[in-house]
């Protein structure tokens, strides 16, 4: 054996050990799914927070909360922030009517009232599309607010159903699907649900963490760290598949270790 091999021989050997110490939990980090989790959950905790901002100061005008034409909802994300356009049926035809721009900080404009607005073409006209298609999909019966948000990914379209809670001191993370659909927003390409059923965290202000299962995916994904920024708190993830422990605070993800 020449004087490399046994080098390299002698630094495996003492490696060996180091290796087999590492936390389940760090031998079985996908680093990159998560890293793609903690943005696109917070992609989607903007969005969510968006609409409802929106939505308030929408229905500060009567004729909004009158008109019973109101079809939905598209989002456009600009350097202003993000511009949630309500959209109404106008004699068979998808025309804006509404329009309100959330700053970056989550303070909404007053909502503006849009006149002889064209139809929804191109990206818009895919975004309200995928919507529609959506729809397909049953609800499951956690809540009667049922929230579909639209988030354009690479080559497809992606829609996050979440539901709404009776009481602001309750999330309900029960009852989410993701709906993928297809780039031109016409085609059912899959759905998942998010949970088994209508989970609830609570927004306690006694207590500064807060736990869910996770029955299928093997570390936390995008909904679980949507669902950390949603309840303001710590979120501990138990993933059932591998008996491991998660935290998300501040939008990362940790490996924790074995959860028993």
């Amino acid at each position: 054996m020449t004087p490399l091999h046994r080098f390299k021989q002698c630094l495996l050997t003492a490696l060996m050990p180091l290796a087999l110490a590492l936390p389940a939990a760090a031998q079985q980090t996908d680093t990159a799914a998560l890293h793609r989790a903690e943005m696109e959950g917070f992609r989607l905790w903007q969005l969510d927070t968006a609409i409802q901002a929106a939505r308030r100061s929408a229905e500060g005008r009567r004729d909004f909360r009158k008109d019973e034409r109101m079809q939905g909802w598209i989002h456009e994300t600009t350097d202003e922030g993000i511009i949630v356009t309500f959209i109404r049926d106008r004699k068979g035809e998808l025309v804006p009517r509404y329009r309100t721009i959330v700053a970056p900080d989550g303070t909404a404009s007053s909502t503006e009232e849009l006149d002889d607005e064209p139809t929804l073409q191109g990206a818009q006209a895919r975004q309200f599309a995928a919507r529609l298609t959506a729809q397909q999909v049953p609800v499951m019966t956690c809540s009667k607010v049922v929230e579909d948000i639209v988030m354009p990914v690479e080559g497809s379209q992606r829609v996050y159903r979440v539901q709404r809670a009776t009481f602001d001191d309750v999330l309900l993370a029960g009852g989410s699907q993701r709906i993928e659909i297809s780039a031109d927003g016409t085609r059912l390409l899959g759905q998942r649900d998010l949970t088994g059923d209508c989970t609830t965290l609570k927004r306690d202000a006694n207590t500064s963490s807060v736990g869910i299962i996770e029955p299928i995916d093997t570390q936390p994904n995008e909904f679980h760290v949507y669902l950390a920024r949603a309840v303001g708190k710590q979120l501990f993830v138990t993933t059932q598949v591998n008996g491991l422990l998660w935290l998300i605070r501040d939008g990362r993800i940790e490996a924790m270790g074995s959860a028993g």
